[in-house]
C-alpha cells in the first residue's frame, strides 16, 4: 500500500502524504493488533521497517535519523499499540 501512494501520489505535498500514509498504510500495520501481538523483535522491525520508509518519503525531514523524524511527525507506533492493548484489556468483562 506504501509502495501504491508513493507511486501514484508523486507531486503531492508532504502533509498530504502523511495523510495518505495514516489513512491508507498505518490502518494495516495495526490490524488486529492486540490479537497477534507481534512481541518478536524480527516482527517488530518489519513493521518499523514500513513506517521507516514511509518517513523517508517526506521531503522535509528525510535526512533526520528515524527518532527524530517520528517525533516530528508525531508517528508513534509503540504506543499506538499499548493503547491498542489497553482498549481490549478494558474489554475483556
Amino acid at each position: 500500500m506504501l509502495g501504491i501512494s508513493r507511486r501514484n501520489f508523486k507531486d503531492v505535498s508532504c502533509e498530504c502524504f502523511l495523510n495518505l500514509y495514516k489513512t491508507m498504510v498505518r490502518p494495516l500495520l495495526e490490524h488486529a493488533n492486540s490479537i497477534w501481538l507481534p512481541r518478536r523483535v524480527c516482527n517488530l522491525t518489519k513493521i518499523e521497517k514500513v513506517q521507516m520508509k514511509a518517513t523517508k518519503y517526506m521531503c522535509h525531514i528525510k535526512d533526520l535519523s528515524y527518532d527524530d523524524r517520528l517525533c516530528r511527525l508525531k508517528l508513534p507506533l509503540n504506543y499506538r499499540r499499548i493503547r491498542g492493548d489497553m482498549t481490549e484489556l478494558h474489554k475483556i468483562p
